[in-house]
């Protein structure tokens, strides 16, 4: 079972194409733990897919399919494109649950965390090549403030542009344009690495800190635990939603991890948030988390060779060898009064 994420933008033919290679790489996880046929299409009922009800989410969803069960019929199941899911976005689904006013004070100073940011911040100024009067976001101080509505919140300074920017630059070198040339040469994949902190910074300051973690991943963690628990439903599970979705999940989870090619708890395009459910034949179940992703070389090149990079953070508190999970610690962990208690 596993939620991922696909970018903010348009699902362009080369990003479909990353997707479906990631379809084929689990469906063969997945058949070599015995859990789906090699070739053959999975029964029915075996695999539930989810999209969000944007049209890039549900295009990303069926591009993945195309790869997990090439040749099968399968529908993605997502609400009617354009109307908010609260299960992956309850801020414009149910905005009322969030008073900006009193979640603001409890965020983590936004500015503290981009003037950390310094050196990501000089080279962005180095490849945008503009001064003080087009760039000034670059110096400016980063400000998170509420709307009128009082729901939504407002990002000014390097929170907002600093962090779209690094993503925008991203994106393109993951999506095979040529590469970017600026002032000192040419910007590679190591100095995208270094542009990555600052959208992780963003991430950081208004999605992962717990005030808005716990309202943002409400319906999603009960639904996890509902699937976690249901022992006769499909074999593989994914909901496709978006940096998001995840980073919530893994502030509530307590875990931290660092992709190749991206900065500390940048949550790359493409990848994944999953949860391997085991059995020892007596009744007991164990869980292991894990993040699946793509290192940037990798999706820019579509190197059908290149495996996904599948990491295994810590989960506090699951202390079992290989960092397996008892049910019941990912149930404390998913439970916001057992998490604001300790």
């Amino acid at each position: 079972m596993a939620a991922m994420e696909w970018g903010s933008r348009d699902l362009t033919p080369h990003g479909a194409l990353g997707l479906t290679a990631l379809g084929t790489f689990d469906r063969v996880w997945m058949a070599e733990a015995g859990l789906m046929p090699a070739k053959a299409c999975p029964s029915a009922g075996a695999v539930a897919v989810r999209a969000n009800s944007s049209a890039r989410t549900i295009a990303s969803a069926e591009a993945f399919v195309r790869g997990f069960m090439p040749g099968c019929s399968m529908t993605v199941m997502h609400k009617p494109p354009g109307q908010p899911d609260v299960l992956f976005s309850p801020l414009d689904a149910d905005p009322a649950r969030f008073d900006m006013s009193a979640i603001i004070p409890q965020l983590p100073d936004a500015d503290r965390i981009f003037r950390a940011k310094g050196e990501a911040l000089k080279l962005l100024g180095r490849v945008l090549d503009c001064g003080p009067a087009s760039c000034g976001f670059l110096s400016a101080p980063a400000h998170v403030g509420v709307d009128a509505t009082g729901h939504q919140l407002v990002l000014t300074g390097p929170v907002a542009q600093a962090s779209s920017l690094s993503e925008a630059l991203m994106l393109s070198y993951l999506d095979g344009k040529p590469l970017v040339q600026t002032p000192s040469g040419v910007l590679d994949v190591g100095d995208l690495g270094t542009l990555s902190a600052l959208h992780a910074g963003m991430l950081e300051a208004v999605v992962r800190p717990r005030a808005l973690a716990e309202p943002l991943s409400r319906e999603m963690r009960a639904r996890l635990l509902q699937d976690l628990r249901d022992e006769g439903g499909p074999a593989f599970r994914l909901y496709m939603g978006h940096d998001d979705t995840i980073g919530p999940l893994q502030t509530m989870l307590g875990l931290h991890f660092r992709v190749p090619g991206y900065a500390e708890d940048e949550i790359p395009i493409g990848s994944a948030l999953g949860f391997a459910v085991y059995g020892n034949g007596t009744g007991e179940r164990r869980i292991r988390v894990f993040i699946q992703s793509q290192t940037p070389q990798a999706l820019r090149d579509l190197d059908g060779k290149a495996l996904p990079v599948v990491l295994y953070p810590q989960v506090p508190g699951c202390t079992q060898p290989g960092g397996l999970c008892a049910p019941e610690v990912l149930a404390q962990d998913f439970s916001e009064v057992r998490r604001a208690e300790r």
